[in-house]
Formats: structure tokens, sequence, C-alpha cells
């Protein structure tokens, strides 16, 4: 789909009116302006219903945590999605997930799964880093590798040139399913951050990415130039991405290293604002934390929010929760329910659609 159609849904667009030309004396419009909707673990495909079924007979909540599935990263893009995230797990020398419990069990019960399926035994099998929810349980993707979905990213960006910038938030999945035998992930280290890193760049190259370095100010830190220096405009930014690394304190001290505001990073690091390398925060509640989410857009963060969690809201729930999103003024607002998903189908519900530019 050519991006510069209408899309089914977008949140938002532009506080400034980004698809006009700034006249002189009005600074042109900046990350700092857009307003995104995005998913919540982006590749997820859907269990077989068996699978689903045998899980929810030991733990209904954990069934209903995981039954939620998305279209392909390219369709959620094409629909307006201009955020995304993905879940990677180390897997330096292959096939630490490529036979999981899952299949096992499905080919018990008479079933065999491929790439059809979402499992793409093949590419588990290979080095390098892995895309999905749980080891063992919730294996099923639109891109079982982390360069299989950052290729997915790149042709449509190619194929859709002057898309505004796309934000991929980056979680490492460090623990594995709670059932016996089950695979346990790596630990993230040095190494594996290195290697995150050194993916992105093999798919994406440099001039394609805004990264840390490219909002730094000489002499300061990256909080304090974003706080008082702003980002790059939207048309400077177009046709890149931003990867944001949302982990926990301890993953984040990781990734930075011993590298002042991230030094030579590929992704921005999702980490408490009075932190150096702050600059793009993760503010999960919008309704219990909207003040705060709007104090910190107001000094010159960018936020991401989600508009909804699971199915155990109900969709007035849902939508309660969405509009505080949007009240909060957070730039990204995740969502398993934009118009056309899987998701808002099954739901009856849909995330509210606001009109703007749609590239």
């Amino acid at each position: 789909m050519n991006g510069r159609l209408p899309a089914l849904l977008l949140f938002a667009l532009c506080a400034n009116g980004c698809d006009r030309a700034p006249v002189s004396a009005t600074p042109a419009p900046s990350l700092h302006d857009l307003r995104v909707l995005g998913s919540h673990n982006s590749y997820k495909r859907a269990l077989p219903g068996a699978l689903l079924h045998f899980v929810a007979a030991d733990d209904p909540g954990r069934a209903r945590a995981i039954d939620y599935s998305h279209d392909s990263l390219e369709s959620q893009l094409d629909s307006g999605l201009r955020q995304l995230e993905i879940d990677v797990l180390a897997d330096p020398e292959g096939g630490r997930f490529s036979t999981p419990f899952a299949r096992r069990w499905l080919a018990r019960h008479g079933q065999d799964i491929g790439v059809r399926d979402g499992f793409d035994h093949r590419a588990l099998s290979s080095p390098g880093l892995k895309v999905l929810h749980i080891p063992d349980i919730d294996v099923f993707t639109h891109c079982a590798t982390f360069v299989l979905c950052l290729q997915s990213i790149r042709r449509w960006s190619d194929e859709n040139p002057g898309h505004l910038p796309l934000f991929v938030l980056i979680n490492v999945k460090e623990s594995g399913a709670a059932i016996d035998g089950a695979v346990q992930p790596i630990v993230f280290g040095s190494a594996e951050y290195d290697a995150l890193d050194r993916e992105i760049l093999s798919v994406w190259p440099r001039e394609r990415l805004i990264v840390p370095a490219d909002v730094v100010r000489p002499g300061k830190s990256l909080r304090d130039s974003v706080l008082e220096h702003g980002w790059p405009s939207i048309d400077a930014s177009r046709d890149k991405l931003v990867f944001v690394f949302d982990g926990n304190a301890r993953q984040s001290d990781a990734y930075r290293g011993n590298r002042p505001s991230l030094g030579n990073r590929i992704m921005f690091a999702a980490v408490d604002e009075s932190k150096d390398e702050a600059a793009i925060l993760v503010i999960n509640d919008p309704v219990g934390e909207q003040a705060r989410i709007r104090t910190l857009v107001d000094r010159g963060f960018i936020v991401r929010t989600r508009a909804d969690a699971d199915f155990d809201e109900t969709p007035a729930e849902m939508k309660t929760r969405f509009r505080a999103a949007v009240s909060s003024g957070a730039q990204i607002v995740s969502s398993d329910f934009y118009a056309g998903s899987p998701n808002s189908e099954r739901a009856g519900y849909a995330v509210d659609s606001f009109r703007g530019e749609r590239k």
C-alpha cells in the first residue's frame, strides 16, 4: 500500500500539522510533536486452539493473557501504526528454541506445525537473536528472528518513501516458561547487547536511524540536550527508525555500559527521567500517571504509554484507558485493539481514530 493513501486508522499525528510547510516564524514540527498509535508484542501470532485449551486447563489466567494476535508487521504499518514492539532472546549458536514443548505436545496430538502456522524451525535453528513471546509455549510469530522482523519493516519502509519515522520498542526476554524441562534463556550481557546493535545495523543503514548521538549536544547529557534543544524535525526524520530499549534498571545499565548518555549505542533507553540518558520514557499507566506523563511531555520528553493491556478489561474500561492516554499528551500510545486487528474484531471494540496525516 502506498504510504500516501489514507490508512484505516491512525491515532494522530502532528499536533502542529506536519503536512503543512512551516512559516518562517514557527519552528518546524519535531518528533516531540508527533502523536502515533502502536501495537504491543507486534510480532505475535495466535496459539493453535488445542494448545491454548491445554494451557487454560492448567492456568486460565495465563491463557487469557496470551490469547491475542496481530497481523504481519507490514499489515500493521499499512493500517497506520507507527510504533511496533519486538521481544528478543539471545541464541548465538542457534537451535536453543527450535524444539519447544508446544511443538512436541502438538505432534503427540497429531498436529504438525510449520511456517504457515507461525513456527519457522529453520530460522529458529540458525544463530542469532530470536523473536517469540514465551519460550516453549507462546512461540508463534510473524518473524522468528530479529533480522527477519527488521527486514519486514525495511521492505515496508522502502515501498513507502516519505513515511513518518517509525518507533520500535525492544524488550529482551531472560526467563522461560514455568514447566518442567523448559528452555532457560540466556541473560543478556555486553556481548548480547553488542549483537543486538549489530543486527539492527545489518539491515538498517546508519543514515536511516535516529540514535542518541544524533541528539546529544557537545558538553551536554542526552537528557539536557533534549530538554534544552529539542528533537530533530519530522521532515528530517522521515523514512527513519527510532529504536527504544525498554528494559528494567539492570538491563538498561548493562546496555549503556560505560558510555555516558549511551555513547555510540543504537537504541535510546527507557530509563527514569532523572538519568543522563533519559529522552524517551515508557510509562504504561495513563490513568494513574496521567499528570506525570503530561508534565514530562511538557518538559520535552517523548513518552510511550498503553491504552490497554489484555482481554481482562471490558471495552468500557479500555475506552477509559485510551482516553486517558490521549489526554496525557503521550506521543506514542500502544494498543492491541486498533481498528481491523484480530483482537478488535473479537472484542467488538477498537480505539478511536483521529484523522490527520496518514504517512
